[in-house]
């Protein structure tokens, strides 16, 4: 669906006064093996979307949570390891480095 309404998101944000360089990302497939990230300013949304042929399932980020959607892309080469996907194990690396720090 937002996809679908970026032009629409980018009209009434922008018609709202919301700054047209406003970092957004959108995330195609998500957690997924195949998943790609787009990034650029509000202004260029519909672009992204467009240019990059982004189809469901799909998420929109605006604003002050895209540079953490960076930090945690370039951090979740430790998702990949099987601790990631064992619940106790997660936690006791969590633990691990809260202890740590």
């Amino acid at each position: 669906m937002g996809l679908n309404t970026a032009p629409n998101i980018t009209a009434a944000l922008l018609a709202d006064g919301i700054a047209p360089q406003l970092p957004v990302a959108v995330i195609e497939n998500g957690t997924r093996p195949d998943e790609r990230r787009f990034y650029g300013p509000l202004r260029d949304l519909p672009d992204l979307v467009t240019r990059h042929a982004i189809k469901s399932p799909a998420l929109i980020l605006i604003g002050a949570v895209v540079p953490l959607a960076r930090d945690w892309s370039q951090n979740r080469s430790a998702s990949s390891s099987p601790e990631f996907h064992d619940p106790v194990a997660a936690a006791l690396s969590v633990a691990t480095l809260a202890l740590a720090g």
